[in-house]
């Protein structure tokens, strides 16, 4: 009875909620050379985890003041490119984000299943969409408001590494089987 229960809570992968913002702490997980004969459990950072299926009118200007690094994790196997542009466009003009940027990483989930896209190519697509994206939007806005941050150059090819105002990485990973070193190591070295 216990030893299956045991081993099946083992093989599944935690499930967040999708309707709220979750917070969680980082501390030092021990001591060693990380924790410099500091304590352990200090508190290093928080996670802050907004799903994406969240009202995209929730405020997180709040957490854009403090926040070290972005990992956006996007289901591999089944995204939608011109939302997450959508998404990524609405932060990399928001006030806050651009007096505030912080690296991004685009981590493309389910990488353990054979239909799971490869980073560089969802990153490829991303930056298409963000120049759809901001050719039309560029245009609507320029009609209305003067003070609008504009994302790219106006008939220039938007490209994360000339036009985002952060440093935006890609990788591939799986929750499900664990494989998440580089999500891990990236925000380990925002941290740091």
């Amino acid at each position: 009875g216990n030893e299956n229960h045991d081993k099946e809570s083992e093989d599944t992968v935690p499930q967040m909620s999708t309707d709220k913002v979750n917070v969680a702490s980082i501390t030092n997980a021990g001591v060693g050379r990380f924790t410099q004969g500091r304590d352990a459990t200090r508190v290093i950072g928080k996670m802050i985890d907004i799903p994406g299926k969240l009202n995209t009118t929730t405020d997180i200007n709040e957490y854009l003041l403090h926040t070290a690094a972005i990992v956006y994790l996007i289901d591999g196997t089944k995204y939608d490119a011109n939302a997450i542009a959508e998404n990524l466009y609405d932060l990399f003009v928001n006030p806050t984000f651009v007096a505030h940027p912080c690296p991004l990483l685009l981590a493309v989930n389910k990488s353990d299943l054979p239909a799971c896209a490869d980073n560089q190519v969802v990153f490829e697509k991303l930056e298409n969409e963000l120049d759809i994206i901001k050719e039309s939007r560029g245009s609507v806005e320029a009609v209305g408001e003067s003070n609008t941050n504009k994302l790219g150059v106006e008939g220039q090819k938007f490209s994360f590494e000339k036009d985002a105002p952060c440093d935006v990485f890609a990788c591939n990973c799986s929750v499900k089987d664990r494989k998440t070193e580089k999500i891990t190591g990236f925000i380990s070295s925002m941290l740091h």
